[in-house]
């Protein structure tokens, strides 16, 4: 899923009900297993100059970046925070890292060639989905469009249950977000496709 697909979605699970400060938590614990994936295209498009298919064909795989993003995508670290949290009452880390937990379960089954080592550190085993949320090789086509309706609708529910002005805002901006992301998201993609024709 995008990010902020991902934000909704834990908001609507994890947000409506919540306190304002846990909500919070929820939102920036559902977007922080995807902040790796900005700092290497940062280093890697940026300060590297890397050429875009050699980021996304190459350099995504490196075994460095790899542990780099699995780090974050973890069951086994997350419910470690998660218990640890718990067991020492750090109520605002808990909803944190239930976030992230979401956000990992829910990439679990929509990555194929891109699949995260969410077993790491005790395996390195990459689950290959059938089903991506992007790559049309694996109904990508399909599940976007799905991901595209449920984040719409799940932002006008959570809008609608949150009684926090704040709350309200962080689902807009999100969503505006998101709308942003996909029309430069296909511009991109109608480009790197063209280059490769």
């Amino acid at each position: 899923m995008n990010t902020p697909a991902h934000a909704i979605l834990n908001l609507a699970i994890l947000g409506p009900r919540s306190k304002w400060k846990h909500s919070q938590s929820v939102f920036w614990g559902s977007i922080t297993p995807d902040v790796p994936m900005v700092i290497f295209y940062i280093i890697e498009k940026i300060f590297l100059g890397t050429p875009e298919m050699t980021i996304w064909r190459v350099r995504y795989f490196d075994s460095g970046w790899q542990i780099f993003f699995d780090i974050f995508n973890s069951f086994p670290i997350i419910a470690l925070c998660i218990v640890l949290t718990w067991k020492y009452g750090k109520e605002t880390l808990l909803w944190f890292f239930s976030g992230m937990l979401l956000h990992a379960l829910t990439d679990f089954p929509l990555h194929n060639t891109d699949a995260h080592g969410h077993f790491f550190p005790f395996s390195d085993y990459h689950f290959l989905s059938p089903v991506s949320y992007w790559n049309s090789q694996y109904h990508g086509n399909i599940v976007s469009k799905v991901e595209i309706l449920l984040t719409i609708s799940l932002s006008v529910y959570c809008y609608k249950r949150v009684q926090s002005r704040g709350m309200r805002w962080l689902i807009l901006g999100t969503v505006g977000f998101y709308v942003s992301m996909l029309g430069i998201f296909f511009m991109w993609f109608g480009v790197i496709h063209h280059s490769m024709q």
